[in-house]
């Protein structure tokens, strides 16, 4: 069941989906160095001018996000959130996607940014489906699918959510993931996604859920789900 997203995310419009039981239910290039008969320094390395965030200030802005998005309101404020995006493919592939982890006092919520680097291809409804190694103390809560991602409104974020049975414990777990999406050609006349496309999958690196640095934890947390 579709239910529109009356906020905007990031640059695209999301849709909220709910989701079943099979899915668990949201360079510089290098340069060439010249042979010349005299010696010469080396020349310096280029100095990147973007200024790099700390990491109060990556959290900061990852709750600011959060807080547009209307579905996660109910939520609460945001506990932690991964330090730096996990890759979950290559940088050279077609769809490149890296995954955040975002933990909420009651709720973890698993933000898949996702780049279509085809010019002539349009991707719809593209969502992540997330399947547990086992038996999870995680409820699925639901999913924000990208509505279209060209090349052009690339990346643009996944929303996967999970509840936490219990909010005193700390559940770890390994996710088997899948991109999906309807892939469409676009008509080079025209520069629209033709009419028809098919139904589409791409493989995507694990997700863990670990203690490590996923869960902020106080010192009488529960971890009855590793060792059980």
């Amino acid at each position: 069941k579709n239910q529109p997203c009356s906020g905007r995310t990031g640059s695209c419009s999301c849709v909220f989906i709910a989701i079943d039981s099979t899915c668990s239910k949201f360079h510089i290039g290098p340069t060439t160095l010249d042979t010349i008969a005299v010696a010469v320094q080396p020349k310096a390395a280029p100095v990147s001018t973007v200024p790099v965030m700390s990491a109060a200030e990556t959290q900061s802005a990852y709750a600011a996000q959060l807080a547009a998005v209307p579905e996660f309101a109910a939520f609460g404020p945001v506990h932690h959130s991964s330090t730096k995006p996990t890759p979950l493919t290559e940088s050279e592939t077609e769809y490149v996607v890296n995954c955040v982890k975002h933990i909420f006092k009651e709720h973890v919520v698993f933000q898949f940014n996702v780049s279509n680097t085809l010019a002539d291809t349009v991707l719809e409804n593209v969502v992540v489906s997330m399947v547990p190694s086992g038996d999870t103390a995680l409820t699925p809560h639901g999913t924000m699918a990208i509505p279209s991602l060209t090349s052009a409104t690339s990346p643009a974020p996944v929303y996967v959510s999970f509840s936490r049975d219990a909010p005193d414990d700390y559940p770890l777990e390994t996710f088997a993931c899948t991109l999906k999406f309807v892939s469409k050609e676009v008509d080079p006349a025209s520069g629209e996604p033709e009419e028809e496309g098919y139904e589409d999958e791409y493989p995507l690196d694990e997700v863990e859920l670990a203690s490590g640095g996923d869960y902020i934890i106080p010192s009488y947390a529960s971890f009855n789900s590793e060792w059980e």
